[in-house]
Protein backbone atom coordinates (compact mmCIF):
# COMPACT_ATOMS: atom_id res chain seq x y z
CA UNK A 1 0.00 0.00 0.00
CA UNK A 2 1.31 3.53 -0.84
CA UNK A 3 0.81 6.23 1.62
CA UNK A 4 1.35 10.04 1.31
CA UNK A 5 1.47 11.36 4.99
CA UNK A 6 1.22 15.37 4.45
CA UNK A 7 3.02 17.16 7.37
CA UNK A 8 6.16 15.59 9.26
CA UNK A 9 6.43 16.93 12.94
CA UNK A 10 6.39 14.38 15.52
CA UNK A 11 2.91 12.46 14.01
CA UNK A 12 3.62 12.67 10.39
CA UNK A 13 7.71 11.34 11.56
CA UNK A 14 6.24 8.54 14.01
CA UNK A 15 3.39 7.28 11.68
CA UNK A 16 5.55 7.00 8.42
CA UNK A 17 8.32 4.90 11.49
CA UNK A 18 5.08 2.57 12.26
CA UNK A 19 3.41 1.95 8.91
CA UNK A 20 7.06 1.10 7.72
CA UNK A 21 6.84 -1.54 10.39
CA UNK A 22 4.05 -3.22 8.38
CA UNK A 23 6.07 -2.76 5.02
CA UNK A 24 4.06 0.07 3.96
CA UNK A 25 5.57 2.39 0.87
CA UNK A 26 5.16 5.59 2.69
CA UNK A 27 6.16 8.86 1.34
CA UNK A 28 6.26 11.82 3.78
CA UNK A 29 5.95 15.99 2.61
CA UNK A 30 7.24 18.62 4.54
CA UNK A 31 7.85 22.30 4.43
CA UNK A 32 10.92 21.58 6.59
CA UNK A 33 14.36 19.73 6.35
CA UNK A 34 15.89 17.00 8.39
CA UNK A 35 15.91 19.20 11.87
CA UNK A 36 11.73 20.33 11.82
CA UNK A 37 13.05 23.78 11.70
CA UNK A 38 9.86 25.18 12.13
CA UNK A 39 7.83 22.40 13.62
CA UNK A 40 6.48 22.47 17.55
CA UNK A 41 7.90 19.04 18.14
CA UNK A 42 11.56 19.51 17.61
CA UNK A 43 11.15 22.58 20.28
CA UNK A 44 9.47 20.52 22.91
CA UNK A 45 10.70 19.56 26.13
CA UNK A 46 9.97 15.65 25.56
CA UNK A 47 8.67 15.23 28.59
CA UNK A 48 6.86 11.55 29.02
CA UNK A 49 4.78 12.40 31.90
CA UNK A 50 1.74 10.09 32.31
CA UNK A 51 1.51 10.02 36.32
CA UNK A 52 1.66 14.16 36.06
CA UNK A 53 -0.58 14.31 33.16
CA UNK A 54 -3.24 11.89 34.89
CA UNK A 55 -5.14 15.58 36.14
CA UNK A 56 -6.41 16.80 33.01
CA UNK A 57 -6.86 13.69 30.69
CA UNK A 58 -9.55 11.62 30.30
CA UNK A 59 -9.69 8.42 31.98
CA UNK A 60 -9.99 6.52 28.74
CA UNK A 61 -6.71 7.81 27.80
CA UNK A 62 -4.56 6.97 30.42
CA UNK A 63 -3.58 3.59 29.22
CA UNK A 64 -2.15 4.64 25.86
CA UNK A 65 0.11 7.31 28.30
CA UNK A 66 1.21 4.46 30.57
CA UNK A 67 2.31 2.36 26.76
CA UNK A 68 4.86 5.45 25.89
CA UNK A 69 7.44 4.13 28.61
CA UNK A 70 6.88 0.42 26.65
CA UNK A 71 6.84 1.76 23.31
CA UNK A 72 9.73 4.48 23.65
CA UNK A 73 12.65 2.03 24.40
CA UNK A 74 11.63 0.07 21.21
CA UNK A 75 11.37 2.61 18.68
CA UNK A 76 14.69 4.43 19.87
CA UNK A 77 16.42 1.04 19.23
CA UNK A 78 15.64 1.05 15.92
CA UNK A 79 17.41 4.38 14.51
CA UNK A 80 20.08 5.07 13.12
CA UNK A 81 21.44 7.84 15.50
CA UNK A 82 21.22 7.98 19.25
CA UNK A 83 18.59 9.71 20.86
CA UNK A 84 18.95 11.41 24.48
CA UNK A 85 16.38 9.27 26.58
CA UNK A 86 16.13 8.92 30.50
CA UNK A 87 13.33 7.03 32.21
CA UNK A 88 14.66 8.29 36.08
CA UNK A 89 10.97 9.57 37.15
CA UNK A 90 10.14 13.22 38.01
CA UNK A 91 9.28 15.70 40.78
CA UNK A 92 7.05 17.47 41.41
CA UNK A 93 7.76 21.09 43.29
CA UNK A 94 6.24 23.76 45.38
CA UNK A 95 7.57 26.88 47.37
CA UNK A 96 6.35 26.21 51.10
CA UNK A 97 3.71 29.04 51.03
CA UNK A 98 2.28 26.94 47.65
CA UNK A 99 1.96 23.46 49.33
CA UNK A 100 -1.91 23.65 48.79
CA UNK A 101 -1.15 23.65 45.16
CA UNK A 102 1.16 20.31 45.78
CA UNK A 103 -1.77 18.65 48.20
CA UNK A 104 -4.02 19.30 45.70
CA UNK A 105 -1.71 18.08 42.87
CA UNK A 106 -1.15 14.70 45.02
CA UNK A 107 -4.73 14.05 45.62
CA UNK A 108 -5.81 15.04 41.65
CA UNK A 109 -3.48 11.93 41.03
CA UNK A 110 -5.32 9.50 43.22
CA UNK A 111 -2.31 7.57 43.55
CA UNK A 112 -0.62 6.63 46.80
CA UNK A 113 2.03 9.28 46.48
CA UNK A 114 3.97 10.98 49.42
CA UNK A 115 4.92 14.72 49.86
CA UNK A 116 8.72 15.28 50.51
CA UNK A 117 10.10 18.08 52.42
CA UNK A 118 13.56 19.39 51.85
CA UNK A 119 16.19 16.58 53.06
CA UNK A 120 14.03 14.04 51.30
CA UNK A 121 13.69 15.62 48.16
CA UNK A 122 17.77 16.00 48.84
CA UNK A 123 17.77 12.05 48.70
CA UNK A 124 16.44 12.26 45.36
CA UNK A 125 18.51 15.40 43.70
CA UNK A 126 20.82 16.89 46.38
CA UNK A 127 21.17 20.39 44.81
CA UNK A 128 17.63 21.33 45.28
CA UNK A 129 16.55 24.38 47.28
CA UNK A 130 15.88 22.83 50.94
CA UNK A 131 13.18 25.21 51.36
CA UNK A 132 11.52 23.45 48.74
CA UNK A 133 8.52 20.74 49.17
CA UNK A 134 7.41 18.09 46.26
CA UNK A 135 6.73 14.71 45.35
CA UNK A 136 8.38 11.83 43.35
CA UNK A 137 6.54 10.14 39.99
CA UNK A 138 8.97 7.60 39.49
CA UNK A 139 7.33 5.92 36.18
CA UNK A 140 7.99 9.06 33.66
CA UNK A 141 10.30 9.80 31.32
CA UNK A 142 12.05 12.54 28.82
CA UNK A 143 13.69 12.60 25.35
CA UNK A 144 15.57 14.56 23.18
CA UNK A 145 13.10 16.22 20.88
CA UNK A 146 15.79 17.82 18.41
CA UNK A 147 17.50 14.32 18.50
CA UNK A 148 14.65 12.33 17.86
CA UNK A 149 12.93 14.35 14.85
CA UNK A 150 16.46 14.20 13.50
CA UNK A 151 16.63 10.75 13.81
CA UNK A 152 13.16 10.22 12.41
CA UNK A 153 14.05 12.03 9.57
CA UNK A 154 15.61 9.01 7.85
CA UNK A 155 11.69 8.84 7.00
CA UNK A 156 11.40 12.00 5.37
CA UNK A 157 11.37 11.10 1.57
CA UNK A 158 10.12 15.11 0.25
CA UNK A 159 11.70 17.63 2.21
CA UNK A 160 10.62 21.62 1.54
CA UNK A 161 7.52 20.72 -0.01
CA UNK A 162 4.45 23.34 0.58
CA UNK A 163 1.51 21.23 0.40
CA UNK A 164 -1.19 23.26 -1.58
CA UNK A 165 -3.73 20.63 -1.45
CA UNK A 166 -5.68 17.26 -0.74
CA UNK A 167 -7.80 15.11 -2.02
CA UNK A 168 -8.35 11.52 -1.05
CA UNK A 169 -5.48 10.21 -3.28
CA UNK A 170 -3.37 12.78 -4.20
CA UNK A 171 -1.23 15.60 -2.50
CA UNK A 172 -0.06 18.71 -4.53
CA UNK A 173 2.67 20.54 -3.70
CA UNK A 174 5.31 23.56 -4.93
CA UNK A 175 7.23 20.63 -6.59
CA UNK A 176 4.53 18.93 -8.07
CA UNK A 177 1.58 16.52 -7.50
CA UNK A 178 1.69 12.78 -6.04
CA UNK A 179 -0.70 10.00 -6.12
CA UNK A 180 -1.37 6.85 -3.32
CA UNK A 181 -3.84 4.73 -1.99
CA UNK A 182 -4.04 6.57 1.24
CA UNK A 183 -3.39 9.83 2.09
CA UNK A 184 -3.24 11.09 5.78
CA UNK A 185 -3.25 14.45 7.20
CA UNK A 186 -0.74 15.55 10.19
CA UNK A 187 -0.14 18.99 9.40
CA UNK A 188 -1.04 20.41 13.03
CA UNK A 189 -2.15 23.59 12.40
CA UNK A 190 -1.06 23.74 8.72
CA UNK A 191 -4.11 21.54 8.48
CA UNK A 192 -7.31 23.36 7.29
CA UNK A 193 -9.17 20.95 10.15
CA UNK A 194 -11.61 23.39 11.61
CA UNK A 195 -12.48 23.49 15.48
CA UNK A 196 -8.25 23.50 16.24
CA UNK A 197 -6.56 26.46 18.13
CA UNK A 198 -2.86 26.70 18.88
CA UNK A 199 -1.38 26.74 22.34
CA UNK A 200 1.70 28.61 22.83
CA UNK A 201 4.69 27.52 24.37
CA UNK A 202 7.62 28.82 25.47
CA UNK A 203 11.76 27.55 26.27
CA UNK A 204 14.62 29.07 27.84
CA UNK A 205 17.84 26.89 26.61
CA UNK A 206 20.37 27.43 28.64
CA UNK A 207 24.20 25.76 29.78
CA UNK A 208 24.19 25.82 33.49
CA UNK A 209 27.63 24.06 34.55
CA UNK A 210 27.16 24.44 38.08
CA UNK A 211 24.07 22.23 38.68
CA UNK A 212 23.29 18.66 38.57
CA UNK A 213 19.99 18.09 38.10
CA UNK A 214 18.94 14.52 36.68
CA UNK A 215 15.29 14.26 36.55
CA UNK A 216 12.42 16.85 34.61
CA UNK A 217 11.19 19.15 37.35
CA UNK A 218 7.81 20.66 37.47
CA UNK A 219 7.39 23.53 39.74
CA UNK A 220 3.91 24.32 40.86
CA UNK A 221 2.70 28.58 40.62
CA UNK A 222 -0.32 29.95 41.00
CA UNK A 223 0.90 32.75 38.35
CA UNK A 224 3.85 31.02 36.34
CA UNK A 225 4.32 27.38 36.67
CA UNK A 226 7.22 26.14 34.95
CA UNK A 227 9.40 23.37 34.05
CA UNK A 228 13.02 22.73 33.96
CA UNK A 229 14.22 19.31 32.00
CA UNK A 230 17.61 18.35 31.94
CA UNK A 231 19.83 17.47 28.81
CA UNK A 232 23.20 16.13 28.36
CA UNK A 233 26.29 17.87 29.24
CA UNK A 234 24.56 20.61 31.79
CA UNK A 235 22.33 21.75 29.29
CA UNK A 236 18.62 22.58 30.52
CA UNK A 237 15.21 23.50 29.22
CA UNK A 238 13.62 26.09 31.26
CA UNK A 239 9.98 26.37 30.15
CA UNK A 240 5.61 26.93 30.35
CA UNK A 241 3.62 24.78 28.54
CA UNK A 242 0.24 26.02 28.32
CA UNK A 243 -0.20 29.36 27.52
CA UNK A 244 -3.90 30.60 25.84
CA UNK A 245 -1.74 32.23 22.86
CA UNK A 246 -1.92 31.40 19.09
CA UNK A 247 0.82 34.34 18.80
CA UNK A 248 4.24 33.21 17.82
CA UNK A 249 6.05 36.34 18.33
CA UNK A 250 9.35 35.86 20.42
CA UNK A 251 9.51 35.63 23.99
CA UNK A 252 8.81 38.59 26.02
CA UNK A 253 11.21 40.40 28.61
CA UNK A 254 7.71 39.65 31.31
CA UNK A 255 7.68 35.66 30.68
CA UNK A 256 11.89 35.28 30.41
CA UNK A 257 12.20 37.18 33.42
CA UNK A 258 9.20 34.78 35.39
CA UNK A 259 10.91 31.99 34.16
CA UNK A 260 14.51 32.30 35.16
CA UNK A 261 13.02 33.58 38.54
CA UNK A 262 11.68 30.45 39.02
CA UNK A 263 14.42 28.46 38.19
CA UNK A 264 16.92 30.14 40.05
CA UNK A 265 14.44 29.79 43.31
CA UNK A 266 14.32 26.00 42.29
CA UNK A 267 18.33 26.15 41.98
CA UNK A 268 20.54 29.42 42.55
CA UNK A 269 23.59 27.29 39.71
CA UNK A 270 21.31 28.83 37.40
CA UNK A 271 22.33 32.45 38.45
CA UNK A 272 25.57 31.65 36.07
CA UNK A 273 24.26 29.51 33.50
CA UNK A 274 24.46 30.54 29.80
CA UNK A 275 21.47 31.60 27.81
CA UNK A 276 22.04 29.64 24.41
CA UNK A 277 19.02 30.31 22.48
CA UNK A 278 14.73 31.02 23.13
CA UNK A 279 11.86 29.38 21.01
CA UNK A 280 8.01 30.08 21.40
CA UNK A 281 6.19 27.53 19.18
CA UNK A 282 2.25 26.81 18.85
CA UNK A 283 0.84 23.45 19.61
CA UNK A 284 -2.62 22.24 18.23
CA UNK A 285 -4.96 22.09 19.98
CA UNK A 286 -8.77 20.24 20.10
CA UNK A 287 -11.67 21.82 22.29
CA UNK A 288 -11.33 18.41 24.89
CA UNK A 289 -7.49 18.87 24.99
CA UNK A 290 -6.87 15.44 23.20
CA UNK A 291 -6.12 14.15 19.77
CA UNK A 292 -8.57 13.37 17.47
CA UNK A 293 -8.36 11.05 14.13
CA UNK A 294 -11.11 11.64 11.60
CA UNK A 295 -11.87 11.21 8.34
CA UNK A 296 -12.85 14.35 6.04
CA UNK A 297 -13.02 14.04 1.97
CA UNK A 298 -11.19 11.21 1.90
CA UNK A 299 -8.50 12.47 3.88
CA UNK A 300 -7.47 11.00 7.12
CA UNK A 301 -6.98 13.81 9.99
CA UNK A 302 -4.65 13.16 12.82
CA UNK A 303 -4.16 16.49 15.12
CA UNK A 304 -4.71 17.99 17.79
CA UNK A 305 -1.90 16.49 20.47
CA UNK A 306 -2.05 19.68 22.62
CA UNK A 307 1.16 19.28 24.66
CA UNK A 308 0.58 15.20 25.09
CA UNK A 309 2.77 14.49 21.95
CA UNK A 310 5.18 12.21 23.04
CA UNK A 311 3.07 11.08 25.67
CA UNK A 312 0.13 9.61 23.23
CA UNK A 313 1.65 9.71 19.78
CA UNK A 314 3.48 6.06 20.21
CA UNK A 315 0.56 3.78 20.80
CA UNK A 316 -2.07 6.05 18.81
CA UNK A 317 -0.39 6.03 15.77
CA UNK A 318 0.56 2.45 16.42
CA UNK A 319 -3.73 1.54 16.47
CA UNK A 320 -3.72 3.90 13.14
CA UNK A 321 -1.34 1.59 11.33
CA UNK A 322 -2.36 -1.72 12.18
CA UNK A 323 -6.37 -0.35 10.87
CA UNK A 324 -4.74 0.61 7.51
CA UNK A 325 -3.07 -2.66 7.03
CA UNK A 326 -6.07 -4.49 8.28
CA UNK A 327 -8.77 -2.69 5.70
CA UNK A 328 -6.77 -2.59 3.11
CA UNK A 329 -5.95 -6.22 3.66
Amino acid sequence: MKIGIAGAGLVGRLLAWHLKQHGCEVALFSKDGMAAEHSCSAMAAGMISPMAELPILPTAWHAMAQDALTWWPKILTSLSLPVYYQARGSIVLSHSKDKSLLMHFIAAIGKNIAPLMGSELHTLESELNPALCGCYLPHEAHIDAGQLMQALGGNLTHPYHVVNKLTSKSIETNKGTFYFDKIIDCRGLGSDFPGLRGVRGELIYCHAPHVHIQRPLRLLHARFPCYIVPRQNHHYIIGATQIESEATDPISVKSTLQLLSAATSVHSGFYDANIIHMKTGCRPTSLNHVPFILERKGVTHVNGMFRHGFLLAPSLLAQLAQNLVNNES
